[in-house]
């Protein structure tokens, strides 16, 4: 094709030199035949010369510069496939690292991060509206502003070997973090980096810690009935079941006491099945009819109630129902007014209401009682917190009547809320 366009190329040059020679003799005054002969005969001689020099210089410089430009497209080409399989590896490295469960930082040799993933991002409380990538190139310092993470970040860098701490971080509201610090060769052995693992188990030592306080406080709740009867059946024995009278008032106490242990007990075993969900009857059950279960309710708590003359009033919309177990419900509703018979003075008053509203059930216990002071509403309904201590225990209390409230309630993921106001009352609100 290239020797076609030159010999095209020549041979109009050629047929343009033959014209302009004619125009120079015949501009000259005559034709000479011999002259314009040898004219056109040293033209062709020297476009001929010039086409096959034109041809070989033309193979010499074309042939490179297709070879060079195959060589860039097979460059391009191999650039293309490179970066498109670094781009997917990356893409699967990321996915990876955030879906993990614990938060993942690399930093390098000089504690500049170089890999942050989303979970760390979250535990750390980092800006929401930044992305990792602005994360990227700061100290690690900077990030974890805690001086026991300095010291293990130092010591896997010295001794090259894995550390781990908890470490409990005062400006995130005493966030607890499960730290693992792990040297990691980023390239080569000379270029040593550090992997730091972490975990969220601020809700795990939480957990522990209530689990700690439970057994302790069921310990002391049992201990404290069993040391009374223990110390009456001794005096007994001594001689005091000689004398009718005092042995009759001994065995009363004693009465009550083994009482309270068994309602204790039966509240610890009632609240565990509740937190464990284990109840085949939790999980399957029909409607239950709230009239009806406040019926039976009331018949259970009228001897406490008609003793300090207090009145029980209902108000419940007609044919509501709740989808829970009725067992559940009863005990709810008997927990609540009970507590509200206990803490009301005589003659005082209970109101019950039940309705529907936004296809939600409203469930209002309200006592005109002696109420509770606003310190205590926040931890009312955790396990054995008793706000007077002693009116709680002389009242037959466990401590633990609220805290079944609260889990029952949970049970079927409705919502718990309570309002009251020293000297006038009570009221306790539940949404199911």
């Amino acid at each position: 094709m290239r020797k076609k366009s030159l010999l095209y190329f020549m041979t109009l040059v050629f047929v343009g030199a033959v014209i302009t020679g004619l125009y120079i003799v015949e501009s000259s005054g005559g034709f000479d035949s011999s002259i314009f002969y040898n004219f056109s005969l040293g033209i062709f001689i020297a476009m001929l010369l010039t086409l096959i020099f034109a041809i070989k210089f033309s193979n010499n410089l074309s042939l490179p510069i297709e070879k060079l430009a195959h060589f860039s497209d097979d460059i391009s080409l191999t650039l293309r496939e490179t970066i498109s399989d670094l781009q997917s590896k990356n893409a699967t490295l990321n996915s990876i690292l955030n879906s993990m469960s614990g938060g993942v930082i690399v930093i390098d040799n000089n504690r500049r991060v170089i890999l942050l993933n989303n979970v760390a991002e979250t535990i750390l409380e980092l800006k929401h509206n930044s992305s990792t990538s602005d994360y990227l190139g700061l100290n690690i310092i900077e990030i974890i502003r805690n001086p026991t993470v300095n010291n293990m970040i130092i010591k896997g860098f010295a001794e090259k070997t894995k550390v781990s701490n908890n470490i409990t971080l005062h400006y995130m509201k005493d966030k607890i973090i499960s730290i693992f610090v792990i040297p990691v060769e980023l390239s080569d052995k000379a270029n040593l980096g550090i992997m730091i693992y972490m975990e969220d188990v601020s809700e795990i030592r939480k957990l522990e810690q209530i689990k700690t306080e439970f057994v302790s406080n069921v310990t002391h709740e049992l201990k404290t009935p069993l040391t009374s009867i223990m110390g009456f059946v001794e005096t007994l024995k001594q001689g005091a079941i000689e004398d009718p009278e005092v042995s009759k008032k001994f065995l009363d106490i004693i009465d009550i006491e083994a009482e309270r242990l068994y309602m204790l007990i039966e509240d610890v075993l009632e609240l565990s099945e509740i937190e464990s969900n284990h109840s085949a009857a939790d999980m399957q059950f029909d409607s239950c009819d709230i009239d009806d279960v406040i019926s039976e309710v009331i018949d259970v708590v009228n001897g406490p109630a008609l003793k300090k003359s207090i009145m029980i009033h209902t108000n419940i919309e007609e044919g509501l129902k709740v989808k829970a177990d009725k067992h559940r419900v009863k005990q709810l509703f008997i927990n609540l007014v009970d507590n509200a018979i206990k803490y009301s003075d005589d003659n005082g008053e209970i109101f019950i209401n039940a309705f529907t509203r936004n296809n939600k059930v409203i469930i209002k216990v309200r006592d005109t009682g002696i109420g509770i002071a606003e310190e205590h509403l926040p931890r009312i309904f955790e396990r054995f917190y008793r706000v007077d201590k002693s009116r709680t225990r002389n009242t037959g209390g466990t401590g633990l009547g609220l805290s079944i409230v609260k889990h029952i309630v949970q049970l079927y993921n409705g919502d718990l809320s309570v309002n009251s106001e020293l000297g006038k009352g009570t009221e306790f609100t539940i949404t199911l």
